[in-house]
C-alpha cells in the first residue's frame, strides 16, 4: 500500500473520543514518510481539517536554499487539486524556509481565502487556510479547511515526491 492509501486507510477508522480538534499521525515506514493531520471532523468521504503536515520519519540531508527554491518550484508545479494553484511567495535563504500560497484566493460572503504551505530545509511541509475580510487591510486568521479523502491522497502523494 502507498503512504496515502495507508494514511486514508487509519483516517478512515478514526472515531472522534471527544468534541474538537484531533491530531492524527501516521509514519509509513515504507515510504519514509510522516503524515500529521489535525482534524474537526472526519467522515467516511472527507475530513475537515485545521493543519497537515508531511515531513520525513527519518533525518535525512538537509537542503542548502537553492535546494529548497528548486523543492518549493516542484511543489508549486506538482501539487495538484486544491481549491486553488499555489505559487513560491518567498524562499528565505537566511531561515531556509519557503512559503507557497495560493495564486489567486478565493472570494466568498465578503470574505477572502487562500492556502499557505511552509516548507523549510528538513523536507518538511505545512499546509494551513487563512481568511479575511475582503478589505485590503483586514487582518488574516487561520481557518479550517475542507478536503475529500481523495484530494488529500493525491496531496500526500504530490508533496512527497516533491519533496523527495
Amino acid at each position: 500500500m502507498t503512504l496515502s492509501e495507508n494514511l486514508l486507510r487509519k483516517l478512515g477508522e478514526q472515531r472522534p473520543t471527544s468534541p474538537g480538534r484531533e491530531t492524527l499521525t501516521h509514519a509509513d515506514a515504507a515510504s519514509g514518510w510522516t503524515a500529521v493531520l489535525t482534524t474537526e471532523q472526519a467522515d467516511a468521504l472527507s475530513c475537515r481539517l485545521w493543519d497537515a503536515t508531511l515531513r520525513r520519519s527519518t533525518p535525512g540531508q538537509s537542503l542548502d536554499a537553492k535546494g529548497l527554491r528548486q523543492k518549493a518550484e516542484a511543489v508549486a508545479a506538482g501539487v495538484k487539486g486544491l481549491m486553488e494553484p499555489l505559487r513560491l511567495v518567498e524562499c528565505d535563504e537566511t531561515r531556509l524556509e519557503a512559503i507557497l500560497r495560493s495564486d489567486e484566493p478565493t472570494q466568498r460572503g465578503g470574505k477572502r481565502s487562500h492556502y499557505e504551505l511552509r516548507l523549510d530545509a528538513q523536507r518538511r511541509a505545512s499546509l494551513k487556510r487563512f481568511q479575511a475580510d475582503s478589505d485590503s487591510s483586514a487582518k488574516r486568521v487561520q481557518a479550517p479547511f475542507t478536503l475529500t479523502h481523495e484530494v488529500l491522497g493525491h496531496l500526500v502523494d504530490d508533496l512527497a515526491q516533491a519533496l523527495s
